[in-house]
């Protein structure tokens, strides 16, 4: 894990207080209540990790985005655009999503 920096750290112990009373499987509620989550980098995260699952059990991509785009109840764009778009933010995705494409190339010859 990433050493944090001194703005991180005095965050860190303005919530400390608080979070300490929030038991574990709670805190995830606790942390979106307050919105001190990012919930559309969140989304795309978890978009993400069902997107790289999906394409493993053998999917197609354009049937794993209109998947996801009904149990997210939004439309195939926005989450073609949050598999194509938004990859600077998420190293561990593209390179998840390199790895797929590279299997697949290997695979159809």
């Amino acid at each position: 894990m990433e050493k944090l920096n001194y703005h991180d750290e005095l965050m860190l112990a303005a919530l400390s207080n608080e979070v300490a009373e929030v038991q574990p499987e709670n805190l995830l509620v606790f942390l979106l209540q307050k919105r001190l989550i990012d919930t559309q980098a969140a989304e795309r995260y978890a978009v993400r990790k069902e997107v790289i699952e999906l394409l493993n059990s053998g999917m197609l991509m354009v049937r794993v985005i209109e998947e996801i785009s009904v149990k997210y109840c939004c439309s195939f764009e926005k989450i073609r655009g949050i598999v194509y778009n938004y990859t600077s933010d998420n190293a561990e995705f593209v390179a998840a999503f390199k790895q797929f494409r590279s299997n697949e190339k290997r695979a159809t010859k």
